[in-house]
């Protein structure tokens, strides 16, 4: 019986590509290479700040675009030009959007403006709560030393306050307005062309045989993001009104805002789960007389979001486009950092697009199998060339 430790031998043509990898990585770098290369990164990084308020939506737009050109494509199957496709496309999901954005806004803005008496009102249920948990740990010295606070200062302790800007709010919803306006119309031209930038990429290739692997690849690359944007997209559509269920069920005021926040907020890993979580929970202690009902409604979500993230999307991706957690992590940090909330939502899938392209890309092999959680030459344990 064969042993199940047993490997798969290389191919000749992987273990020439693997021969190839390693000569070039030992391959001194020239003077001043590593230089220039942290020069570009920085350069490339600053870029990347400086131009938010128009590469984000182009990002954004980019993004849907994958999603959306199959559908355009098979409507233009039927007779129908790219342009009348796309205005058949976007009218519903630009409608869609603007009636959720517009039932969705009211409450978003109420919860926002009350931030202040929510978090004190939570605090102070919260402390009530947790006062036999003091009583036992002996944590009077905490409550001492906020008296000795107020007393030198001679004012009581309170909790910050948000301003109230009416200027501040009223910028922010310019920018929204004005960037989903830049997406939609990015986003319709970039539907409306359908195929006509590859073909001017296909054009511009000398030979024939590089015409053909140009719109292969560029086939795969948009297959595999596609299916990946619509599967998250499908699961975290569901969660959210799985969420939203179960926030009715706990007579949340508001259920469908948090079902939006839990369906935005699953497009962020390891932090998504924690901003709605938390926010749940502020929102249950506020509304709910009994704590330990409120404290059922983050647990509620957890177990949700437990089961969506560790069963269900694990199994239905399988192992396509698997990426490394600390990857993940760290590539989330930069773009949160850089962009917000935007760069937070949109980090993910572009890392999915270069997940896609280093694997399609001949020259980006090495890249992907960076980012990928499995090595794909799997090396007997007599082989000469590795060593322990």
């Amino acid at each position: 019986m064969m042993s199940t430790d047993a490997r798969p031998l290389p191919t000749q043509e992987d273990g020439g590509q693997r021969e190839r990898i390693t000569n070039t990585l030992r391959e001194p770098l020239p003077p001043g290479a590593i230089s220039l290369r942290v020069i570009a990164l920085v350069a490339v990084v600053a870029a990347l700040d400086l131009g938010q308020p128009l590469l984000a939506p182009v990002f954004l737009a980019l993004l849907i675009s994958f999603l959306l050109l199959p559908v355009i494509r098979r409507i233009e199957r039927w007779g129908v030009a790219p342009p009348v496709g796309a205005v058949l496309v976007l009218a519903p999901l630009g409608g869609a959007f603007v009636l959720g954005t517009y039932l969705l806004s009211g409450p978003a803005l109420a919860w926002a403006a009350d931030i202040p008496e929510i978090l004190a009102e939570a605090e102070y249920k919260l402390r009530d709560l947790l006062r036999p948990v003091e009583a036992m740990a002996r944590a009077a010295e905490s409550v001492e030393g906020l008296a000795d606070l107020e007393e030198e200062n001679g004012e009581p302790f309170e909790i910050p306050t948000v301003p109230h800007g009416g200027a501040t709010a009223t910028d922010g919803i310019f920018r929204f307005v004005g960037s989903t306006l830049v997406t939609g119309f990015l986003l319709f031209f970039l539907l409306a062309s359908s195929d006509s930038f590859l073909r001017t990429v296909v054009r511009v290739l000398p030979k024939l045989g590089q015409k053909k692997i140009a719109v292969e690849i560029a086939r795969k690359i948009e297959s595999h993001v596609a299916r990946y944007l619509l599967t998250i997209f499908v699961i975290n559509l569901s969660l959210g009104i799985v969420v939203a269920g179960w926030a009715f069920l706990m007579d949340l005021p508001s259920p469908l805002l948090w079902g939006a926040l839990a369906f935005l907020a699953n497009f962020v890993p390891y932090a998504g789960a924690v901003i709605v979580a938390t926010v749940l929970a502020i929102v249950a202690f506020v509304s709910q007389d009994d704590p330990m009902r409120a404290l059922l409604v983050p647990a509620g979500y957890l177990s949700l979001s437990g089961v969506e993230g560790m069963l269900i999307t694990p199994t239905v991706l399988g192992g396509r486009l698997t990426l490394r957690p600390v990857i993940v992590f760290l590539w989330l940090a930069a773009w949160s950092w850089l962009w917000g909330i935007i760069g937070a939502l949109i980090a993910v899938p572009l890392l999915v697009v270069v997940r896609s392209l280093s694997d399609n890309v001949p020259s980006m092999r090495l890249l992907g199998q960076f980012l990928a959680r499995e090595q794909p030459w799997p090396v007997p344990p007599d082989d000469p060339s590795v060593t322990p």
